[in-house]
């Protein structure tokens, strides 16, 4: 698991990064407010992923999901 929640500086540059984490089965992203749609599709390919937090992260719209 990883908890990034509140991490105000949070892009989606770095959701980016977060692929190289094939391994990672849960992800929480709360209270991120920089990150968008286009950040979230980054986390499609992390296959292993089971779990994921999005809440208060403003940007981010069904879309995206």
């Amino acid at each position: 698991m990883l908890n990034l929640s509140s991490c105000l500086q949070l892009t989606n540059t770095a959701l980016e990064k977060l692929e190289e984490l094939a391994q990672l089965e849960a992800l929480t992203l709360e209270n991120c407010i920089k990150l968008t749609d286009d950040g979230v599709g980054h986390l499609e390919r992390l296959e292993m992923l089971q779990a994921l937090s999005l809440s208060g992260c403003k940007e981010i719209t069904a879309y995206g999901l």
